[in-house]
């Protein structure tokens, strides 16, 4: 986020993952990874002060990520900036 220098906003995180979405509104799940993950969001969300906003969406009403539909975007479409994972996250993430 600071890369991108985006902060004092709200940002609309759309998920087909029930779980997370819950454990994050919810401040903790059943899942200790998910939790350490909740966590760091977090201490990243209040040092740029960014609202995130968690929305659950089915799979199949999902438009912003139509891969799990079996739809592949147009390669121009596709994302292609790498962003570096702040050394706090990257511990956490071994394989992605």
């Amino acid at each position: 986020l600071s890369e991108h220098s985006i902060t004092d906003t709200a940002i609309l995180i759309q998920s087909n993952n029930q779980g997370i979405v819950s454990s994050y509104g919810g401040g903790c799940g059943h899942n200790l990874h998910v939790n350490l993950a909740v966590r760091q969001t977090e201490i990243i969300r209040t040092s740029s002060n960014v609202l995130y906003v968690l929305k659950y969406v089915q799979s199949k009403l999902n438009k912003v990520d139509p891969i799990p539909c079996g739809e592949l975007r147009p390669l121009a479409k596709q994302i292609t900036d790498y962003m570096q994972l702040p050394e706090e996250l990257a511990q956490y993430l071994h394989h992605v």
